[in-house]
């Protein structure tokens, strides 16, 4: 990711000279010593004095040596976020998940996720399943769960589970003591549009083409998904 520069000059100011930091680098010393007058001369300055003892920092190599010591700093410690990142030990994670998931059984997920990756913060935001999946193709979650039929090429589903469909009523509903309904018989009781209290509202008419579709099997593909 960096030059080898950097690593060459910081070892060879500390070992105070070019073949002790060819040893330790474990490259040659003219690779070392090349490295070093290429710069030089790219510079217009000297950055080492050598004597037969060795070499040492000019005033202008010493302004080079805090340079390439603080990038190295730097680049150490964005390598050790990039892997607690990586292996989750900090960090932070968008999740857009659709309602029922969000105040059900999300929570009782992120309280065992607390306990195992406490320095992680999250944020959720509730949506309409087909912004689930474009938030999350466009990276503005990073997880998204909701019921999908038609995937994105930009995402990935990680994790695909059938959830079955319920349907609540009125207790002195015709079908309030039925244990199973068949999509037929709900989708002709819908249509109809009939009630038997008249003043209660007209139920829209399903579209039955569409529901039959998505859900031939009684159930609903809950997918959790990334990018």
């Amino acid at each position: 990711m960096h030059s080898n520069f950097l690593r060459y000059f910081d070892e060879v100011a500390r070992q105070g000279s070019i073949r002790k930091a060819s040893a330790v680098l474990n490259v040659s010393s003219t690779t070392v010593n090349r490295k070093i007058i290429s710069t030089e001369n790219e510079m217009g300055v000297r950055l080492f004095e050598r004597t037969p003892e060795g070499v040492t920092l000019t005033d202008a190599g010493a302004i080079v040596l805090e340079h390439c010591r603080k990038t190295l700093q730097d680049y150490e410690r964005t390598r050790t976020m990039l892997d607690d990142i990586r292996d989750l030990r900090s960090g932070h994670l968008n999740i857009a998940a659709i309602d029922s998931v969000t105040y059900g059984l999300l929570p009782r997920i992120l309280l065992d996720f607390n306990r195992i990756y406490p320095q992680v913060t999250y944020s959720i935001t509730t949506a309409q399943p087909d912004e689930i999946i474009t938030a999350v193709a466009g990276g503005i979650a990073d997880i998204g769960i909701t019921f999908t039929f038609d995937l994105h090429p930009n995402v990935r589903v990680i994790s695909d589970k059938t959830a079955p469909i319920g349907i609540i009523m009125r207790s002195d509903h015709p079908f309030a003591g039925r244990t199973n309904l068949a999509i037929e018989e709900l989708s002709r009781h819908l249509a109809r549009g009939k009630t038997d209290d008249p003043g209660r509202p007209r139920p829209r008419p399903l579209h039955q083409d569409r529901f039959h579709r998505r859900n031939r099997s009684g159930h609903s593909p809950l997918r959790a998904t990334d990018a």
